[in-house]
């Protein structure tokens, strides 16, 4: 319980502004989606992590010999698709791909098929993140990749996030498509510029992965994970600098928390879903999964609205109140002070007056 009281989700009241806030569970991104229970690069693992809630998932794009985009990991089809025709992706059709069922080594979802990119934009939900790693097939599958973002109405810069190993990709990203986050990735490996261990020391290594991320204009960085995994230090020198520090692909619990402890903005990882309900049902709350907006009028009446999972009992519901953050509990308020509509599917709203020009509010609801 102690460590997960240690993350207040606070949000800071400004005027009919949504504000993002420091959330008790990390931003747990599916890798490849929910890839322990469905195949990996699949609608049905990206749907799966959409069904569990998780903030976002991750996958692979490959470009086709025709000009279309498919969600792919490796190059050929060898082990996504078992059993069949092999196929070099850079080198088939569209059509010649569709072909193929993409069950990897999961037999039960036999016929799943490859999926294209504007399949997996239509799960482009606001509130939600999709990262797309482009492979290196060259530059010229950025002005294809901006005609597929264009094309799909919620594939916003505020839901897709765009991350590449290529730093000419990310350049290309940043040029055509300036308004999305670009991140560069790397490799926490002994041998590479980027091991936060001798004969490299951490804030050094950092520094290596600073100068990559500015040769190529990238907002941050997102970095393997590896025994002993990286240290507060390495991640505050890539944070002092400007830049965003995620990281993949962590699949202890432990290790999560641990990452989120440090300051990783994003952590990816095969068992986001699993780990992100372990981590919800050690609160002492049932968890508010986001504050979708937050307002306050010049009467200051103050409006939370936020999704909840489960089924709400809004006489449960409470509210705590900071008015500055270096307060350790906050007030928690009494209940005639504030009104709690269950709006249905998932989504609710507190009404309550503050006095306070700015105030931080964080959600809780008593377990039964």
């Amino acid at each position: 319980m102690d460590t997960f009281m240690r993350f207040i989700a606070l949000c800071l009241t400004v005027g009919l502004t949504t504000i993002a806030f420091s959330d008790p569970i990390p931003l747990l991104i599916s890798h490849r989606g929910e890839n322990t229970v469905a195949p990996e690069n699949t609608m049905a693992a990206f749907r799966l992590s959409r069904e569990r809630n998780v903030p976002g998932f991750e996958c692979d794009l490959h470009l086709t010999a025709d000009g279309h985009i498919v969600i792919i990991h490796n190059y050929d089809t060898q082990s996504t698709c078992p059993n069949q025709p092999n196929h070099t992706i850079s080198n088939s059709t569209l059509a010649q791909l569709r072909e193929l069922s993409a069950h990897h080594n999961k037999p039960a979802y036999q016929g799943e098929k490859i999926p294209t990119l504007d399949e997996v934009l239509t799960l482009a939900t606001p509130g939600k993140l999709i990262y797309l790693e482009v492979k290196s097939q060259g530059v010229y599958v950025v002005p294809i990749l901006k005609q597929y973002l264009d094309a799909a109405p919620h594939a916003t810069p505020d839901t897709i996030r765009i991350i590449s190993f290529d730093e000419t990709i990310i350049a290309a990203v940043r040029q055509q498509l300036p308004d999305y986050t670009a991140v560069l990735l790397l490799w926490n490996e002994p041998g590479t510029n980027y091991y936060a261990y001798p004969p490299i020391n951490a804030i050094q290594a950092a520094q290596n992965a600073i100068q990559a991320a500015q040769r190529c204009n990238a907002h941050g960085i997102s970095i393997s994970t590896y025994t002993p995994g990286l240290p507060s230090e390495y991640i505050q020198t890539v944070h002092d600098a400007g830049l965003s520090c995620h990281v993949w692909t962590v699949n202890s619990l432990d290790d999560i928390i641990t990452y989120h402890e440090r300051g990783m903005d994003s952590i990816t990882s095969d068992y986001a879903g699993d780990r992100r309900k372990s981590m919800i049902d050690s609160l002492g709350y049932i968890y508010t999964v986001t504050f979708t907006s937050i307002e306050i009028g010049a009467s200051g009446q103050v409006r939370l609205a936020f999704d909840y999972e489960g089924a709400l009992d809004t006489s449960k519901v409470k509210v705590r109140q900071w008015f500055a953050l270096g307060e350790e509990k906050g007030i928690l308020l009494t209940s005639d002070s504030y009104n709690v509509t269950d709006l249905d599917d998932g989504k609710a709203e507190i009404l309550l007056t503050s006095d306070a020009p700015k105030a931080f509010f964080r959600i809780e609801v008593e377990k039964d």
